[in-house]
C-alpha cells in the first residue's frame, strides 16, 4: 500500500515537471518571436548618381515619409537603413516590399543598403520592416511613396501640345494652299479683265476699220484707216507687252519698275522731241507688291500719255523719292496749256488714275504749277 502511494506521487511529480517545462518552452518561444516597437530609420537616400542626404526618423506616431520624386533618367537609387541598437549589428536584418515593381516581401541579406537601378517612370511605394539582433520584429514599418517622373516628350501635356501643333500646321498649310489658289484665280481674273479693258476696244476698232476698207471708199479715207489701224496695232502690242511685264513676278523690284519707266519715256517722248529727266534714289534692293507695281506703272504711263496728247510741254521731269514709310512719284511738265476741268484730260484718264490709286491705298494729286504736275504717294511696305 505504501509503495503504491509513492508511485502515485512520482507520477504526479513527473507530470508537473513536464507541464512546467512545456510552459517554459512556450514562454521562451513567445519571447523570441514577439513583436515589439523600436525606431527604424533611414540615414541616407541617394539617386541620379549623386548623393543627396535626406534623413527620415520614424516614430510610432509617424509611420509615413513624404514622397520622394526622382527624375526620369535616374541611374541609381539607394536607401540606407539603421536600427537604434549598437551591439551585434550583423544580426540586424531587413525585409522590404516595392509595390509597383513587385508585391512580395524580400530579404535584404547582410547589408543595410537597398539599391535600385534605372527605375521606369511610375508611382511606387517602398515598405521596409526590420528584425533586431534579439530576433524581435518591428511592428512599425516604413512606407515611402516614390514618384519617378516621365520624360517630358512622353508626358500627356507634351503629347497634347504636339498634336495641337501638328493640327495647326496642317490647317496653316491648307490655308496657304487655299490662299495661293485664290491668288492664282485672282491673277487670272485680272489678266482677263486687263485684256478686255486694254485690248478689247483696240481690237474692235481694228476690226471695224478693216471691214470699212473693203467698202467703196476713196483712197484718202483708206489711207487714214490704214494709218489708224497701224497705230492701234502698235498700241495693242505695247499694251500686251506691259501686261506680260506686269504679271511677271521677277519684275517686282523697284529697279525693274524704273527701267520700264525709262523705256516708256524713250518710246513716247523722244519721237515728240520732248526732253526729260528722271531721278530716283538707290533702289536696288527694294521690292514692291506685284499688283501695286502694275497700278503704279499704268498711272505713270497714263500721266505721260496725257502730256503727249494734251500739253505743249518741251520738258518733263520725273522723280521718285523715298519718305519714311512711303514713296512719292512726281511727273511734272512745263506746258503752258491750262485746262479748266482737269477731269477732261484724256477722257476718263484721270478718273482711271484715281481708281488705280485707291486700289493701292495711295494718294494722288493734280496741280497746275508752271505746268501740270501729278504727285502719287503710296506705301512701299504694303
Amino acid at each position: 500500500m505504501f509503495i503504491k502511494k509513492i508511485d502515485y506521487l512520482l507520477y504526479v511529480l513527473f507530470f508537473i515537471s513536464v507541464f512546467s517545462l512545456k510552459a517554459q518552452e512556450n514562454s521562451v518561444v513567445e519571447n523570441a518571436t514577439r513583436n515589439t516597437s523600436f525606431d527604424l530609420g533611414i540615414t541616407k537616400v541617394s539617386w541620379y548618381n549623386s548623393k543627396k542626404d535626406s534623413t527620415y526618423n520614424l516614430t510610432i506616431k509617424n509611420k509615413n515619409l513624404n514622397s520622394i520624386e526622382l527624375p526620369y533618367n535616374n541611374a541609381f537609387v539607394g536607401f540606407e537603413f539603421s536600427l537604434p541598437n549598437h551591439f551585434k549589428l550583423e544580426k540586424n536584418s531587413f525585409t522590404y516590399k516595392f509595390k509597383g515593381l513587385h508585391n512580395d516581401w524580400r530579404v535584404l541579406s547582410e547589408t543595410k543598403i537597398l539599391t535600385f537601378t534605372n527605375l521606369p517612370p511610375g508611382n511606387y511605394t517602398l515598405e521596409v520592416q526590420a528584425t533586431n539582433n534579439k530576433g524581435e520584429v518591428n511592428e512599425n514599418r516604413i512606407s515611402i511613396p516614390i514618384i519617378v517622373h516621365q520624360i517630358y516628350y512622353k508626358q500627356w501635356w507634351f503629347i497634347c501640345i504636339l498634336m495641337f501643333l501638328v493640327l495647326l500646321l496642317a490647317v496653316l498649310i491648307r490655308k496657304y494652299e487655299i490662299y495661293h489658289i485664290k491668288k492664282l484665280e485672282k491673277l487670272r481674273l485680272r489678266i482677263a479683265r486687263d485684256l478686255h479693258d486694254e485690248l478689247g476696244s483696240v481690237l474692235t476698232g481694228i476690226a471695224i476699220r478693216s471691214e470699212l476698207i473693203n467698202e467703196n471708199i476713196d483712197e484718202h479715207k483708206r489711207k487714214e484707216f490704214l494709218n489708224d489701224m497701224m497705230i492701234q496695232s502698235r498700241g495693242a502690242v505695247d499694251t500686251l507687252s506691259d501686261l506680260v511685264w506686269a504679271i511677271d513676278a521677277r519684275n517686282n523690284s523697284l529697279q525693274n519698275l524704273t527701267d520700264r519707266m525709262h523705256n516708256v519715256l524713250y518710246q513716247l517722248l523722244s519721237p515728240q522731241n520732248i526732253k526729260f529727266t528722271f531721278k530716283c534714289f538707290d533702289s536696288n534692293k527694294m521690292e514692291l507688291n506685284q499688283e501695286h507695281r502694275q497700278h503704279i506703272f499704268l498711272i505713270y504711263k497714263e500721266a505721260i500719255t496725257n502730256i503727249i496728247k494734251h500739253s505743249n510741254a518741251t520738258l518733263v521731269n520725273i522723280s521718285i523719292t523715298k519718305q519714311k514709310y512711303n514713296l512719292k512719284l512726281t511727273v511734272k511738265d512745263n506746258g503752258t496749256k491750262f485746262i479748266e476741268d482737269i477731269n477732261n484730260l484724256n477722257g476718263n484718264g484721270l478718273q482711271n488714275m484715281k481708281a488705280r490709286t485707291e486700289k493701292i491705298k495711295g494718294e494722288i494729286k493734280f496741280t497746275h504749277d508752271n505746268g501740270f504736275k501729278v504727285e502719287l504717294l503710296f506705301d512701299y511696305l504694303y
